[in-house]
C-alpha cells in the first residue's frame, strides 16, 4: 500500500499562519497562488516541493503553479543580490565568469 504524504510540522504552521486558520485542509492550500506560497516565511524549496507533492496527491496544484522547478525561477531580490556580490568581487580584483 502507498504511503501518503503528510506535511511537516512547519509547514503546516506557516500555512495555518498564511490562510488565518487553525485548521487547514487541501482545498484550502490549493487556493494559495504559487507566487505568493513561495514567499512565505518558513517555508523553503524543500518545503514547496513537499506541498506540491502533497497537493498533487490529492489531485490538485497551487493556483498559477507552472510546474516549473524553484531552483530555474529567482525573484527581482535574488538577481539584484547576485549583481551586488559581483560587484563586490569586481571591486577586489576577482573576475566572475559567467555560467558555462
Amino acid at each position: 500500500m502507498p504511503t501518503t504524504r503528510c506535511l511537516t510540522t512547519r509547514e503546516l504552521n506557516a500555512l495555518r499562519v498564511a490562510l488565518d486558520k487553525r485548521h487547514v485542509s487541501v482545498e484550502d492550500v490549493a487556493t494559495l497562488d504559487y507566487a505568493h506560497v513561495i514567499r512565505i516565511p518558513g517555508l523553503g524549496r524543500k518545503s514547496l516541493a513537499n506541498i506540491r507533492a502533497w497537493l498533487a496527491e490529492q489531485g490538485r496544484s497551487l493556483c498559477n503553479d507552472s510546474g516549473a522547478n524553484i531552483d530555474a525561477e529567482l525573484d527581482g531580490s535574488d538577481v539584484r543580490n547576485i549583481q551586488r556580490a559581483i560587484a563586490y568581487l569586481n571591486e577586489r580584483g576577482y573576475t566572475v565568469l559567467p555560467p558555462q
